[in-house]
């Protein structure tokens, strides 16, 4: 027996429906996934267990250690670890 599929209706402005579209498009897979990822992204985030430490990719620790400026100007993308990993960091089981 499968997962258990719930169906969420919600009313979107045309900016936040705009937004949806337009990550769908840059990380190539369905608006249903990306709402599903800002769901996770947002909840691992908000850990009160999580430090910033646990976010960062360990190639960017030794950057802001050599070069702070260098590494304030990175995209937030090439900085954050994976938030599957994360998760696993905190105990939270992303069920997708």
């Amino acid at each position: 027996m499968g997962k258990k599929i719930h169906r969420v209706f919600v009313r979107l402005g045309e900016s936040d429906y705009r937004v949806i579209q337009d990550l769908a498009e840059l990380s190539g897979t369905s608006k249903s996934e990306v709402v599903r990822y800002a769901i996770h992204f947002t909840r691992v985030l908000h850990d009160p267990e999580l430090r910033f430490r646990d976010v960062v990719k360990e190639h960017v620790i030794k950057i802001i250690k050599e070069n702070a400026d260098l590494a304030l100007d990175m995209p937030f993308i090439d900085v954050v670890k994976p938030v599957r990993e994360l998760a696993k960091l905190i105990g939270v089981d992303l069920d997708c």
